[in-house]
């Protein structure tokens, strides 16, 4: 039995697993399902697109030119989906969490790739490669973790049911007349735009920092048990987080936080599992110049090992 081909065909088979959740998730909204399953992919399919298309059209492989009219493509059905449960009754309304979710998918992928990050197909050299720990790597972890707590508590008290400012909401007004009087009421994309209180912004920005916390942790290099150790463990305390800043009675905090767990998990979930035909076909988000370094590597131990080697026979003397 070839064994390579078994292990591809089981790689393709993951892949068509994948592409079956994705197809549940779709068929539960336009039928009524009582099976957990079900019910956690129609709420997680919608999200996950949302991040998925626009951090592939900035971070995926082939032409620049192909992918961004194949997103705003795969984005036109998505509304053509879900466009009787998000957009409404017929107005083109999105409402601002979706809108935002994918702003910060791009906004991260933006930095990613600026940041010299891609996703490639990686050689044997760069899959043999360990994760390393240093001094700079832990302090910059220590520093943005002290970062993260000291904005988390400093955004607690305004996450209840404050908005986002009297400036914020002067300007999200006057973009709303604005759009009113120009098109007459028949669009409202720009009530969509602005997210109306700061529980709203937050809420969007958990959602798709889950959902590309998921694909992070598949798709870089490296074991991913860590990555993903990580996650599960931000994922109760964030929705922890999000249920005291409501200011509910415990009894409804207790079953908030674990609704907000299970959804956040999900998210997370099923933008992992999605990301896992990739990391099965070699694919990681890395950077193009590891090869490089790799094959400098190479080169040096090869020419210091053939330095080292000492010829077998001597070499004839010749006469001028």
């Amino acid at each position: 039995m070839d064994q390579h081909r078994l292990s591809r065909r089981l790689d393709w088979a993951v892949g068509a697993g994948v592409a079956m959740l994705h197809a549940i998730g779709v068929a539960t909204w336009f039928r009524d399902s009582n099976a957990w399953l079900a019910l956690a992919l129609r709420d997680s399919v919608p999200i996950v697109w949302l991040v998925l298309i626009p951090t592939w059209a900035v971070l995926g492989t082939g032409r620049v030119w192909l992918r961004w009219p194949a997103a705003m493509g795969l984005l036109a059905v998505w509304g053509a989906i879900y466009s009787g449960e998000f957009f409404g009754g017929g107005l083109p309304f999105v409402p601002p969490i979706l809108f935002t979710i994918v702003i910060v998918a791009l906004v991260c992928s933006a930095v990613t790739r600026v940041s010299g990050l891609q996703l490639r197909g990686a050689s044997p050299d760069d899959l043999s490669l360990t994760p390393q720990f240093s001094i700079r790597s832990i302090l910059i972890a220590t520093a943005l973790v002290a970062v993260t707590i000291a904005a988390l508590k400093w955004l607690e008290p305004r996450l209840a049911y404050d908005p986002l400012g009297d400036r914020y909401g002067i300007a999200r007004d006057l973009a709303i007349r604005s759009e009113n009087l120009l098109t007459g009421g028949t669009v409202e994309v720009m009530r969509g735009v602005f997210p109306r209180n700061n529980r709203e912004l937050f809420l969007a920005v958990a959602m798709a920092s889950v959902a590309l916390g998921g694909l992070w942790s598949v798709l870089r290099p490296g074991p991913v048990w860590l990555r993903l150790t990580t996650l599960a463990l931000a994922i109760p305390i964030l929705a922890a987080y999000m249920s005291a800043a409501g200011r509910m009675d415990s009894t409804e905090r207790f079953g908030q936080t674990g609704e907000l767990a299970m959804a956040l998990a999900s998210y997370a979930a099923l933008a992992a599992v999605t990301a896992l035909p990739l990391r099965l076909f070699d694919y990681r988000l890395m950077r193009a110049a590891a090869a490089v370094q790799i094959a400098k590597r190479g080169i040096y131990v090869v020419d210091k090992v053939t330095s080292t080697e000492k010829p077998s026979q001597p070499i004839a003397e010749t006469s001028p």
